[in-house]
């Protein structure tokens, strides 16, 4: 509900005994030459980097894997968050950030969190929540994580901040 009233939209609930429930989200529209302007904004983001991408809704994952592809980026998406921290565990090495939703069936994003630090304690990790009750910016930075995004982030926004993080990534490498 935290997105939906961030986007100035409604929620209906239709829900009668015997015959089930149904939800209705009403999102404001957005026009293609929108989005077109918003593209014509952001500076191209481009990377390199490998990317481990944790959400169960399935549809965020395809978008995010498209989206990061076109980029440039070796992107690797989950829906399961058991099988994401297996996949970490296997080779540690293998990314060089992860991005993950707070909110899933198995591992939280949090707790997913906490044990890749745990194996990788300079591991970038993005924390993205639609229900910031769950846990707090200040939570998630003094566990480690990197940054704390609340959904939704439009596919233009995201690519930036993935760029931010591994170049201040980078800059604290070079430093040392």
């Amino acid at each position: 509900q935290g997105s939906v009233e961030r986007l100035h939209s409604e929620i209906t609930v239709d829900s009668r005994i015997g015959q089930g429930t149904t939800v209705r989200v009403f999102l404001p529209r957005l026009e293609r030459k929108e989005i077109r302007k918003q593209a014509e904004k952001s500076p191209l983001v481009n990377g390199k980097e490998r990317i481990l991408y944790i959400d169960d809704e399935k549809d965020l994952v395809l978008i995010a894997v498209e989206r990061f592809s076109e980029l440039g980026y070796h992107i690797i998406g989950k829906t399961d968050s058991i099988e994401a921290m297996d996949l970490f565990q296997k080779d540690p090495d293998a990314f060089d950030l992860i991005i993950t939703d707070q909110t899933m069936p198995g591992l939280s994003g949090k707790e997913l969190s906490k044990r890749v630090l745990e194996m990788r304690p300079q591991m970038p990790i993005i924390l993205c929540s639609g229900y910031s009750e769950t846990i707090t910016r200040q939570e998630a930075m003094k566990i480690g994580i990197r940054e704390f995004v609340l959904k939704p982030v439009s596919i233009f926004e995201m690519p930036k901040i993935v760029r931010y993080i591994l170049d201040e990534k980078n800059k604290t490498i070079d430093d040392s």
